[in-house]
């Protein structure tokens, strides 16, 4: 009798963790390439929306403003070119995944979007030297300063993109971190771990 009531305990409890987390590493890897196609698609919108713009007022522009919007150009070639990469590679991308792998493919994404936003920090710093530069500069003063210009809003809005893409996903692991939490690693197994 005590059997049958400490295995029913257990089931019940089993079963109710499952039931009412209803995550599986599946469903989990499916919101985190989800979340990604969402960045990608505003990355895109961004550099479709810049590629426009800036292609159109650069066309009657002069003087720095005339950099400002070619650097915006090709800047938003790049991120265009990226956000379309991006979205085939998620096109391949298979949610069904072990749970060492879902853990994995989860970090790799947080520390690619964590390095991005220090690469941020670095494209500022560069728009904000181009622009000291530009105050020196007697031959190319008008290039320093737009593409500094350029630089700087391009730089800032990808800090604000990368760092709010991590904490996005930051949050996405907490939420499904029942799906890891019984699991452990010796550094050659992996295994789950019942605990009572």
């Amino acid at each position: 009798m005590k059997i049958f009531l400490f295995l029913s305990l257990l089931f019940l409890s089993f079963s109710t963790t499952i039931f009412s987390q209803n995550l599986t590493p599946s469903n989990f890897n499916q919101e985190r390439l989800d979340l990604n196609r969402k960045g990608l698609t505003v990355l895109g919108s961004w550099a479709g929306a810049n590629l426009i713009t800036n292609g159109i007022l650069l066309a009657n522009a002069s003087g720095s403003d005339k950099y400002f919007y070619q650097m915006n150009v090709y800047w938003n070639v790049v991120n265009g070119a990226l956000a379309s990469l991006g979205v085939l590679q998620a096109k391949k991308t298979q949610a069904d995944l072990s749970p060492f792998q879902t853990l994995e493919e989860q970090s790799n994404t947080e520390k690619t979007f964590l390095v991005n936003t220090g690469l941020d920090v670095a494209y500022l710093m560069t728009g904000v030297y181009l622009l000291e530069k530009s105050k020196n500069s007697t031959d190319s003063q008008e290039k320093l300063k737009g593409y500094g210009q350029s630089v700087i809003l391009q730089g800032g809005f990808l800090l604000l993109f990368d760092g709010i893409m991590y904490g996005v996903h930051r949050s996405h692991l907490k939420k499904g971190k029942a799906i890891f939490e019984n699991l452990t690693f010796t550094g050659n197994q992996l295994g789950f771990v019942w605990r009572f």
